[in-house]
Order: C-alpha cells, then structure tokens, then sequence
C-alpha cells in the first residue's frame, strides 16, 4: 500500500477547503460594518475576532499535528468540520462581542483541523513524493479560485439575508458538505498507520534540533507577517497617497491573480529553480516590490504590479511551506513538525497587523518590504550545493579529475585510469557515520531499491530482501545489537540487508514441492552474494543522490535478535546493515587508500610474492592516511588483531549454528 488514491483526496480537499475558508474568512471582511453596527461595537472590535482565531488555531496546532500523526485525518478533520459548521451558526445568532470571540474560538479550531495544514497532512502520508506537491499544489488552486468567490457572494447576499442569514447559510453549507466528505473521503487509522509504516522521516525532536528547521521557521515566520501586515494596511495607505476608494478596493485583486498565476507555473518553476531557490526569489520579489511602492505611489500600473509580487510570494510560501517540511524532515512525522511552524506563523500573522496600524504611514512598506528581504536570506543556507551538471554533490567531489581521485585511493599517484562520472563517484567513495537531520524520502528510497535490483543475481534467484528501519525506536534496539554504534540511531534510514530463501521456500509449500536445494551451503553463499551485489548498487545509486552510507556487519553479533525485532520468517537471515542519509559536512574523514593492485590484479596465475612486497609499501601509505585522522596502526596490524581468534569476530564465530536456527543449514 505505497499510496493512496490522492486525486480523489485533492477533490475531496479543494471543496472542503473552500467552503470552510470562504465561509470563516473571506465573508468576515465584507461582513465587518453590518456586524459593528448590529452589534452596537466598533469596526476594531469586530476585527479582534479573526485575531482571536488566529491564536486559537496557534495554540491548537502542536497537539492536533501529533493527533494526525497517530489517528490519521478522518476522525480530526471530521470533528473540526463538525465544530466548524457549529461555530459559524453560534457567529450567526452572536447578541454580543464576547459571544461573537467565542465563535471564533471555535472557527480557529476548526481552521487548523480542517483545512490546509490538516488536508497536507493527509496528502504527504497519502501520496509518494514524486506525487506530493503536485498534490498540494491543485488543493490550493481549486480551493483557492472558489474561495475568492465568497467575496462577492457574501456582498450580494447580505442585502438580501441580512449578515445573519448569511452567515448562518454558510454554516449550514459548511455542515452539509465538509462534514460528510471528510468522514467519508479521508482514510481512517487503520489505512493511515498502514501508509505510514511505509514512509520514513525525522523524528520531531530531531527535527527541532536542526539548524535548517529553525531557519525554515524563521523565513516562513517572518515573510508571513509581512504579507498579512501588507494586506490589512493596504487599501488605507492607497487611500492616504490620493487614491479613490474604487481603486483602492481593486487593487488587491492583484495579490489573488498572481497568486494564481504563480501557482499554474509552479511545476514548471520548480523543476528549473528547486523549491527552496524558487522561494528565496519569490521571497526578495516581494520585499522588492513592497520597497518600490512609495515611489511608484501615483502609478496605477506600477503599482499593480508591485501589489503583484506579493501574490506571487503568497503563491509560493503556500505550496512551499508544507513541501520543504516534507522534503527535509520527511513524512513520518511531517504533521507534527509542520504543527510547530504553523503555530509560529499563525503568532506572526497576528502579531504583525497591529504593528503596522501603529506606524501607519509609508513606513510599514519600508519594513514589510525589508522583512520579506529578511525571509529569502534566511533561505539561502539551505539552497542544495550543486556540481556543475546541475545534480546534488552530496559528498562526491566531482569536480576532481580521475587521476587525483585515483591518487587518494591508493595513496600514490601513478595510475591511468579512464574518466567519466560513474568511474568518479566510485573513486571517491568512503564509508559515512555522521548524518545531518534530514530524512531519506521515500522517492529516494525507492530508487536505491531498484538500483539494487539491477544488479546481477544468480538464475535470477532474487534471493534477497531489505527491510527500511525509520522507526527511532528500532533504530535504538538494533544499534544495541550492533556493537552499540551510535551512527545506527543518529542516521535517518537503517537498511537491514536480508539473504532471503523463504519467498523461495514458501514458493515450493505452495506447489507442494521440497526445495531440499536450499539447505546447502551453495545456496546460502548465493542468497549471501545476491545481497552484497545488490547492496552494493544501493551503495553508487545514493551516492549519486547526494547520500552516504556505512555497512553494518555488527548486525551479524546477535543475528537470532535482530531476526525477532525485525520479525524475520523462517529462512530469512540478516546479512548486513547500511547506515544511510546526507552526511554531515563536519564530518572529519577522506578516502581511504587501498590495496595498491599489484596485490589483487594477477594475470594469468596467482603471483604470491608480488601481492606480498605490495602490502609493505601499503602499510606505509595506510599508517600515513590513519596518522592524519588521529587513527593508530598500519594494515598489518588490523589484520593480525581482527582474525587472530574466535574472540575478535564479537560472536559471529557461531555463525554457522545461527544459520541452521534460522532455517538456513548450510549443509
């Protein structure tokens, strides 16, 4: 179950997000004067009623992002449809200003458990990464496009309703149409605990213990209350520099057509830019645009498009927001971790509109416009580095020559090799035990596995398995069997290599047939060998992604445990581990020199005393490598201390009776 049906959940959330926002946000502005005079309060105190939501929707926003990780979407945005359509019709029959606050406590609630936040949720567990923004993105454009709609409804129909019968219907269409498409459309817990099995990420402490979610915050934070900042004040500065009141109310229709337009380019966009450098210029287009507008203040065309540049930043930050969450922190807990910046965007965009009231005049563009500057510059440590063909370097320098990489693997130069960029990236291969917080993602991950799949495998056996281990806890359990390596828990993706002869055993129970073949050692070696070739196709493919890898043969030391905690089935042995994620750049390691060839190329016949003379000269270059990297000792050594007896190999000597335990006799 990789993913589910996630056009029919698009469908399902562009409907109820647009009933839900048009009716708890684009009515409420139209509805302003008719409300304060009704209530006998002022404009202000009515507008304190969409702050009070905002910060009812902050608060709520950690806890229900932990509920959609554990329950799913269906019960959550149920509920929050349900108190929405209530909270509306309390607005509607609202006698007081503190029974209108009341309302919209409940419309905050229903916001951060019904709409986007709550539909992305669902649509990152749902949905496989390739799918995952175009996903986001028709959400946001469907629901959008019929949002903008509630503007002019809501202004005709409350000459003919009155502000209460409007709202109440509205309510009343909220509760008849978000309500039973959530309870129906959205998966239940069952199916979603089932999806997110399948899906890897970071933990959420993990994720708050990263710089890069801390900078994400900080831009999203600080580029969110510029925008709600510049739209409350807006049509009154255009009013203030001599404009009338019909073009100061037309105006902001500029931020909703480009955000349309940025939104049916976006794809496009992203493929050329990246997400992250698509949303540093979105980011300085705005603060560029906000600087520009005190002096183009008597310019109806400049200004439109000035107004303009802001859509498109609110175009992308939308799309955005939830995209790099997923790609940097991944799905496992995307719900949770993106909880936490909602709750500080939500602070911002309440905090920041009073602000701009206070200083009232042209000011407030100069620091919207500098603040959005701000938010693209706190995104630039996070662009992706990139060789010069344009793909991720990871840890690869591809920007060496054959030569200089062939001298770092053995220590020497001398070697003519032939240069292309597989033969580079294999060359520059080492081992990687310091990961930064950021998740596999699934695309990734599935691109590794059919890498490894290509690779050759015996009669076409495919006697192998992998098993992905996100999960920290079985992250820690595993690391305590393998010689308690720390790496294991830091590295976002442990992969648990399997010889795997029980898809062939179980293949011959179900044709009646004894496979007694797979007893013999032969066929272990073959199961054993299937999964070295395979895991090493894994090992070049992630490397070409910008990942780095460490194999685990300490899985090996408890080889009956680590089958239990990975429910293995009978003849199904682990063979190895890979500790796998982008690796830390901190990280103090290089390439480490081999064996030079004249002991492991022979031509012909084996030629004992040249591979012999060849291992003196590469204790010399190994020792030298080591000395630089605070390490001890010359390969002799190693070798002499790792097989000196059954005590070095940590176990593993009984290897053999593990095997017939775990239904692999090896005869």
């Amino acid at each position: 179950m990789a993913e589910l049906d996630w056009r029919r959940l698009v469908t399902a959330f562009a409907l109820t997000s647009a009933v839900t926002y048009g009716a708890m946000i684009n009515a409420f502005p139209v509805l302003i004067i008719p409300m304060a005079a009704d209530l006998g309060v002022s404009r202000t105190a009515v507008t304190g009623a969409a702050t009070i939501s905002v910060l009812v929707g902050a608060v709520v926003a950690l806890p229900i992002g932990r509920l959609l990780d554990a329950w799913g979407g269906r019960l959550v945005m149920t509920t929050g449809s349900v108190v929405g359509a209530l909270s509306v019709v309390a607005w509607s029959q609202a006698d007081s200003l503190w029974t209108l606050y009341a309302a919209f406590a409940g419309i905050g609630i229903a916001l951060a458990t019904s709409t986007y936040e709550a539909a992305f949720s669902v649509l990152v567990i749902a949905t496989e990464a390739r799918h995952r923004d175009r996903a986001i993105l028709a959400v946001t454009m469907l629901a959008g496009a019929v949002t903008f709609l509630y503007y002019p409804l809501a202004g005709w129909l409350e000459p003919q309703l009155g502000w209460r019968g409007t709202v109440l219907l509205f309510g009343l269409v909220v509760g008849a149409s978000a309500v039973p498409v959530h309870l129906v459309a959205v998966p239940g817990r069952r199916t979603h605990l089932a999806v997110a099995r399948e899906r890897t990420g970071s933990g959420v402490g993990t994720a708050l213990r990263s710089r890069g979610f801390w900078l994400l915050c900080a831009a999203f934070v600080v580029q969110a209350g510029a925008t709600a900042a510049f739209q409350l004040q807006l049509v009154s500065w255009l009013r203030d520099v001599g404009h009338s009141t019909a073009f100061a109310s037309t105006v902001p229709l500029a931020i909703g057509v480009l955000m349309l337009v940025v939104r049916l380019g976006l794809p496009a966009l992203v493929r050329l830019l990246g997400m992250t450098a698509l949303s540093v210029a979105a980011f300085a287009l705005q603060g560029v645009g906000m600087l520009a507008m005190p002096l183009v203040a008597h310019s109806p065309a400049l200004l439109l498009v000035c107004v303009g540049t802001v859509g498109a930043g609110i175009g992308v930050a939308t799309i955005a927001r939830p995209s790099l969450v997923a790609d940097r922190f991944g799905a496992l807990r995307f719900a949770s971790i993106l909880g936490v910046l909602t709750a500080l965007v939500a602070l911002s965009r309440a905090a920041s509109p009073p602000v701009a009231v206070a200083v009232g005049d042209a000011r407030f563009l100069i620091g919207c416009g500098l603040a959005s500057l701000l938010s693209a510059a706190l995104l630039l440590p996070l662009l992706p580095s990139r060789h010069p063909a344009g793909r991720p370097i990871g840890r690869t320098p591809m920007t060496s020559t054959t030569a200089e990489l062939a001298t770092a693997r053995y220590g020497a130069p001398g070697l003519d090799l032939a240069a292309n960029e597989i033969l580079a990236l294999q060359l520059a291969h080492r081992s990687v035990r310091q990961f930064l917080p950021e998740p596999v993602t699934d695309e990734q991950l599935v691109t590794i596995v059919a890498a490894a799949q290509s690779a050759p495998t015996s009669s076409n056996l495919q006697a192998w398995s992998v098993i992905a281990v996100a999960d920290p806890d079985r992250k820690d359990r595993l690391a305590a069997l393998a010689g308690d390596q720390d790496f294991i828990r830091r590295a976002p993706v442990l992969l648990v290599w399997l010889a795997d002869l029980g898809r062939h055993r179980r293949l011959g129970e179900r044709h009646d047939v004894d496979l007694e073949a797979t007893g013999y050692l032969e066929v272990t070696l073959l199961a054993v060998i299937d999964a070295a070739l395979a895991a090493q196709n894994a090992v070049v493919a992630a490397e070409s992604l910008g990942l780095g890898s460490v194999f685990v043969g300490a899985i090996r030391n408890h080889p009956l445990e680590v089958a239990a905690e990975l429910g293995l089935p009978p003849h199904t042995v682990p063979v190895f581990g890979m500790a796998l994620g982008v690796p830390d750049p901190a990280e103090q390691a290089g390439v480490k020199p081999r064996l030079p060839q004249a002991a492991v190329l022979h031509r012909e016949t084996y030629q004992v005393g040249t591979a012999d003379a060849a291992v003196v000269d590469y204790d010399q270059s190994l020792a030298a490598y080591n000395a630089r990297h605070g390490l001890a000792g010359a390969w002799s050594d190693r070798i002499l201390d790792r097989l000196r007896g059954p005590d070095s190999l940590v176990g593993r000597h009984r290897l053999r009776e593990f095997l017939h335990t775990l239904g692999l006799p090896s005869r």
